[in-house]
């Protein structure tokens, strides 16, 4: 998960529900108050960043640790998707205090973190647009924990579970040159040589081209139009198997603003689709996350990363 994880030594409070507290909204109006001075919108309050907020002070404290990795190797972007937040770009800044008053650490906590440069950065940062702040505190100790969301457009989804049957690709090659997949004109991935192996998710009908780099560029070798998958080609060796195989499959119901998205799936994204607004989509479990993500200079930029019909 992209973010911006920074650390300062400070401190702060405890939220026993999903509500906020008093200091909590405290912290949120003086965050909000920074940015407006520096021209920037207000950020929104965000339950799901506040349910990782909450947690992760309560954490913090109950196990006596300050840090955005936490012992058992949890990270920012991690425990954000844990609670239920797919926007693919998230932030956190910590403060931990001790010797202080839950009160008086509210009271100061953004005024130390405008004065540190990357957690000022976080506040002040124009892609953020909603937050979620939590503060816990035991005895002398006060843990306070604000996370931070890009959320540019709003998505609603549905999603099922059901067995079904997906149609799976497995690629074997060997070349001399590095080679680039595509599928249905859109890049997947790209490989070096001499061997390499790859499997996709495709549909009947959907063209699969491979290509040779040349320079900054790729040049098609070879295609084919599946269910055929014959690739023939004088500089590349290459073994394609296409079959429809028996497996768990989670459609998704996309809503989305009218416009023109790229769909990826796999731990790490590799794009298969171009929408334009609301979708359905049917990819095998396996896959784990599907992607959303828009062009913006050149290059595709994933804002939500999505876990197929299961938690996290």
């Amino acid at each position: 998960m992209k973010s911006r994880f920074i650390t300062l030594l400070l401190l702060l409070l405890t939220a026993t529900a999903l509500a906020q507290s008093p200091l909590e909204l405290q912290v949120f109006r003086d965050t909000n108050a920074a940015r407006k001075r520096h021209g920037l919108s207000a950020l929104k309050w965000n339950y799901s960043a506040y349910r990782a907020a909450r947690d992760y002070a309560r954490k913090m404290l109950r196990q006596g640790f300050f840090g955005h990795v936490s012992p058992d190797g949890s990270t920012p972007g991690q425990r954000m998707l844990a609670a239920g937040v797919y926007q693919y770009e998230v932030g956190e800044n910590l403060a931990y205090y001790g010797n202080y008053s839950a009160k008086a650490a509210a009271a100061k906590v953004v005024q130390d973190w405008m004065n540190s440069p990357h957690h000022r950065e976080n506040i002040l940062r124009p892609e953020f647009n909603l937050v979620g702040i939590a503060i816990a505190r035991d005895k002398n100790l006060t843990y306070i924990v604000q996370e931070f969301i890009s959320s540019p457009y709003d998505l609603w989804l549905w999603q099922s579970k059901a067995r079904g049957r997906a149609a799976v690709l497995a690629i074997d090659g060997k070349s001399n040159e590095s080679i680039g997949i595509f599928v249905n004109g859109l890049f997947v991935a790209a490989y070096d040589p001499p061997a390499w192996r790859l499997t996709l998710y495709p549909r009947d009908g959907d063209e699969i081209a491979i290509a040779l780099r040349q320079g900054n560029r790729y040049l098609r070798e070879c295609s084919f139009t599946l269910p055929d998958s014959t690739c023939k080609s004088s500089r590349l060796r290459l073994n394609a198997y296409y079959e429809h195989l028996a497996m768990e499959i989670c459609r998704v119901r996309l809503a989305l603003p009218p416009g023109e998205y790229f769909l990826a799936g796999g731990e790490s994204p590799r794009v298969f689709e171009k929408i334009s607004g609301d979708a359905v989509v049917e990819l095998p479990l396996v896959e784990k996350y599907l992607w959303l993500g828009s062009y913006k200079s050149g290059v595709i930029e994933y804002q939500y990363r999505i876990p197929l019909c299961a938690a996290p």
